[in-house]
């Protein structure tokens, strides 16, 4: 405890940052003024030459550089990034089945720029800009947005957490709850949360990514890391399912965000839960079925998951649910089981996914099996095969089959049953 009259530690703090460049200088100012005096005295008795004179005034600026009190302001890494994935697919959805080129099978095809800086005691400063792009035909996957993945800057420290502000991932589960890895063009567990059309008016897809958002992460807690993001206006560029056809494409569908999310790992387990509150952006709330809504209606995103890791192989158990309090609205629940093997250059990965729609007695179940070999450290080839079965009211199957965003012919039917079989090559740079 400090004495009466002694300055408090943040009038210490502030002085130090203040007078600490002075100081600096001051030294910096010496050493400038010692080395020109030598090289006045030099000159004087006329040993001094030109190359030697050259050589002192340049030893004296490297001093100066490293006395700079901005001198560890150097200290930052700045990468380019990113990975390229193509693959050939047939698939089968309904009565009708095509042949066709995708991009992001095995990972998302993107690019970005990173930048961190080291500003002393555990604290960096890095930003994160990144954007996806369609290998199919060069273009990105939004025309309007160069950086749709990413695009932050983030404050970090070992001893208080990161708070990140800017577009951002929503958060969800540990990245062990799925044997793909989120990926969504092959992932059931990624395609989940957004095919919803089925469970009525008014019920909001996950978003991909959210905008004007900021998140806090702890530091690591014994095993356990805590994070929660908000964004009180988020524009997505999607649409709420079952809203007239005319805001189908282009109206926004979420006005706030607000999530949670928990990780512990400890020895071989790896659990985790996650937590997703959406809200619509439309001033008014169209009409639906029944009428005017008098309220915005919220749709909740909910899901845990454990994995246990033995050698090689990495299972994996997840549950989920999708529910809204819009009126003449179902839930839907989601269970998944998963299998991971890493052998030397071989990985293979396996998936049961089974989706109950509460209150309609419908379903889908159905699966993806996938092998991976690694051609190099940063190159690989793939194969994936799957399908769905869905009951006559569902509509539930593999992205790649109908995501005509990206190069799909269909879109899903109810009640049909769907597969695919692709092979692929990714490349990370």
């Amino acid at each position: 405890m400090s004495a009466p009259g002694a300055p408090g530690p943040l009038l210490v703090a502030v002085a130090g940052v203040i007078f600490s460049p002075i100081a600096s200088l001051a030294s910096l100012a010496r050493v400038f003024a010692g080395a020109m005096a030598r090289c006045a005295i030099s000159a004087r008795a006329g040993a001094v030459k030109p190359r030697r004179l050259f050589c002192q005034l340049r030893l004296c600026g490297i001093v100066a550089l490293s006395c700079s009190p901005w001198a560890d302001s150097m200290a930052t890494t700045v990468q380019l990034y990113g990975g390229l994935d193509t693959y050939m697919m047939y698939g089968r959805n309904g009565g009708r089945s095509s042949v066709r080129m995708g991009s992001g099978g095995a990972s998302d095809s993107s690019w970005g720029i990173r930048a961190v800086e080291d500003l002393g005691n555990g604290v960096r400063v890095d930003f994160r800009l990144e954007g996806d792009i369609m290998t199919t035909n060069g273009r990105h996957l939004h025309p309007t947005t160069i950086y749709n993945r990413e695009a932050n800057i983030a404050v970090s420290s070992d001893s208080w957490g990161t708070l990140k502000l800017g577009r951002q991932v929503p958060l969800a589960l540990s990245i062990t709850a799925d044997p793909f890895f989120f990926v969504q063009q092959f992932s059931p567990i990624a395609t989940g949360p957004k095919l919803v059309g089925e469970l009525g008016f008014g019920v909001a897809p996950l978003p991909s990514r959210v905008n004007d958002a900021i998140s806090y992460q702890t530091p690591s807690m014994n095993g356990l890391v805590l994070s929660v993001l908000y964004a009180p206006r988020y524009r997505g560029g999607l649409s709420v399912a079952n809203s007239d056809s005319d805001r189908k494409s282009s109206s926004p569908f979420v006005d706030g965000y607000a999530g949670a999310q928990a990780i512990y790992q400890r020895g071989p387990w790896t659990l985790s839960g996650s937590y997703s509150a959406l809200r619509p952006a439309w001033p008014t709330w169209p009409v639906g079925p029944a009428g005017p809504l008098e309220f915005l209606p919220r749709t909740d995103v909910m899901a845990v998951s454990a994995a246990y890791t033995m050698g090689a192989l990495q299972t994996s158990i997840g549950y989920g649910q999708i529910r809204s309090n819009a009126p003449g609205t179902f839930p839907a629940q989601m269970m998944s089981l998963g299998a991971l093997i890493r052998q030397g250059s071989h990985m293979f990965r396996a998936v049961l996914f089974y989706r109950l729609i509460n209150g309609k007695s419908e379903s889908a179940l159905g699966g993806m099996l996938g092998y991976d070999y690694q051609l190099s450290k940063r190159v690989s080839v793939y194969t994936r095969a799957g399908g769905f079965r869905n009951s006559p009211g569902s509509a539930f199957g593999i992205a790649a089959n109908f995501d005509t965003e990206k190069g799909s012919s269909y879109p899903l039917e109810k009640g049909a049953s769907n597969r695919i079989i692709a092979f692929g090559i990714s490349q990370r740079f």
